[in-house]
């Protein structure tokens, strides 16, 4: 009786993006932290009335919308692509490709 419990072989190409991506990540949170933190330490030190750094945090947000919705639509586009490939050509018994569009 074998009673091993069968790993998954390990894709290392799947390992490397997700390593990229977390990295990624981590990079974008640490330099969102560090603009927000210097536009406040300069909204902090204005002695008028608030410049521009008022605005780092709305425009923090909306890249981040726009980049959320950027994704989505995206994988709405590549989804639609497989599909269309996957039904414009079917293989017959001549062995020629038929248009089914």
């Amino acid at each position: 009786m074998n009673n091993r419990i069968n790993k998954k072989p390990l894709h290392l190409g799947r390992s490397v993006r997700a390593g990229i991506k977390v990295g990624v990540f981590i990079l974008t949170a640490i330099c969102t932290v560090e603009i927000a933190r210097l536009s406040w330490i300069t909204f902090q030190n204005r002695i008028g009335a608030p410049g521009g750094e008022i605005l780092i945090i709305p425009m923090m947000i909306l890249l981040f919308y726009s980049g959320w919705t950027a994704s989505k639509e995206w994988a709405e586009l590549k989804g639609d692509l497989i599909t269309t490939e996957r039904r414009e050509y079917h293989g017959n018994s001549s062995s020629s490709p038929a248009y089914k569009g």
